[in-house]
């Protein structure tokens, strides 16, 4: 197993780092909205959810399939089942909860103050781990993170291409920008809804992720 990174204690639920992650040609960085009933000093339950769903578990956590880890798997690959293929899968992604507190249940919705403060150590994580893409799952946290006043940039809006249940909503890929201390990052980014929200279907989301990935070759390369 490779080494992890480093992050400060800003950074309170450690994200999980595929063994493989930074040796792929285009890296993804899936990003979660926040964890529920873990303690503060649990630092480690992000990466025991992802063992325990490829049931490898040392943890917190109970082995078995975890809807947010396979709606990620179908959002981006399709649908695995194999235990083999699964793993193979986290071992090429990250995975990040954004706001640093637990929610007290899965019904909570973390608070605009809460979403505020996070971004700090999002931007730690961001500027570590340095990923070409983040796919963002959630709407309302996508509407949390920076924007175009904060240096972000929107992208042109890919024609015919609408988000499921958001007709209004065209596909674009934006430019995020993150810095933390002496560095920065800059990363391409799009969100697609919570995997947890009510008719949530991955394969709702097929051409949307598709045409996604189309425009992402160029739009990655060239980085800083």
């Amino acid at each position: 197993m490779v080494s992890m990174p480093h992050f400060s204690d800003e950074v309170r639920y450690l994200p999980w780092v595929g063994d493989e992650y930074e040796h792929q040609s285009v890296r993804w960085l899936i990003l979660g909205e926040s964890n529920y009933g873990v303690g503060v000093h649990e630092r480690d339950a992000v990466r025991d959810l992802i063992r325990a769903h490829f049931e490898e578990s040392s943890g917190i956590m109970d082995n078995g399939r975890y809807r947010i880890c396979r709606a990620s798997e179908r959002l981006l690959h399709g649908d695995i089942s194999e235990a083999a293929a699964i793993r193979r899968f986290w071992q090429r992604h990250a995975y990040y909860n954004y706001v640093c507190e637990s929610m007290p249940e899965r019904a909570v919705r973390p608070t605009p103050k809460q979403f505020r403060e996070s971004l700090p150590a999002l931007s730690e994580v961001l500027c570590t781990l340095r990923p070409d893409v983040v796919l963002v799952l959630g709407i309302q946290l996508w509407g949390a993170l920076p924007g175009e006043r904060d240096g972000w940039e929107k992208g042109d809006d890919i024609a015919q291409i609408v988000m499921p249940r958001y007709p209004k909503r065209l596909l674009n890929i934006w430019t995020g920008k993150a810095a933390h201390g002496s560095m920065q990052h800059t990363f391409k980014c799009f969100p697609v809804a919570h995997p947890a929200s009510r008719g949530f279907n991955a394969q709702d989301w097929k051409a949307w992720m598709s045409a996604a990935k189309s425009a992402l070759p160029l739009a990655t390369v060239n980085q800083e």
